[in-house]
């Protein structure tokens, strides 16, 4: 929109630990580190600040064009390679919205080919990296799953979600990638927490899920 301005992007430094992932994606989208001013605690006062609205309303419909824009930009610098690969996003560490027979659950997805990361101690380029060579995606809803933005179009996207928490934020990420996505409900532990509870899930349930993803994965091969 400003084609021929010099500008410096505002950005907020904290929490420390998101600093590195907001330079290296800006820095993906052509902004230099000397661009950045990053914002601390104390106010800051402008004399012109082009004001960026929100990628999204948390659960409502995402910039369609500025996902696909992201991606392609993003997935065309990051090497990657083509491998079928099936994910299991752990959250083994959580403490809240923990999947409390996981290890029943894993048990059935090892089965199936499925390996479990744990991305919080990967880098952004590690992480899309890996995500780029995704077939499937199995995960509870959690802030991880923003990585099937980088999964290939028809990756089968399957989230476990307590059963009195709707979120629909990777659902729509899914649709404008192009890929098929599932929601699995468990039983909560704790209805009055929402979205929030530690719950189980059935492990028939999500055998049968996936494995109809994995026969549209076969079809299409």
């Amino acid at each position: 929109m400003f084609p021929n301005q010099s500008m410096l992007f505002a950005v907020p430094a904290n929490p420390a630990n998101m600093r590195a992932m907001r330079q290296r994606t800006l820095q993906w989208m052509g902004v230099d580190e000397a661009d950045i001013l990053w914002l601390g605690a104390e106010p800051t006062q402008f004399d012109l600040l082009h004001f960026i609205t929100a990628n999204s309303i948390h659960s409502h419909t995402h910039d369609f064009t500025g996902l696909r824009h992201i991606s392609a930009q993003i997935l065309a610098q990051v090497p990657h390679g083509k491998v079928h690969r099936r994910l299991y996003i752990s959250r083994d560490d959580a403490t809240r919205r923990r999947l409390l027979n996981e290890p029943d659950i894993l048990s059935q997805l090892t089965k199936r080919g499925f390996s479990a990361v744990a991305t919080q101690a990967m880098s952004i380029d590690e992480q899309v990296a890996l995500f780029a060579e995704a077939e499937m995606v199995v995960g509870t809803t959690d802030v991880m799953m923003a990585n099937i933005l980088w999964a290939p179009e028809h990756c089968e996207v399957v989230t476990l979600s307590p059963d009195h928490g709707h979120e629909f934020f990777y659902w729509d990420m899914a649709g404008i990638r192009g890929q098929t996505f599932s929601f699995i409900f468990g039983e909560s532990a704790d209805p009055s927490q929402l979205g929030n509870a530690d719950f189980t899930a059935d492990p028939a349930l999500l055998c049968k899920v996936v494995d109809a993803g994995l026969a549209r994965i076969a079809r299409r091969k």
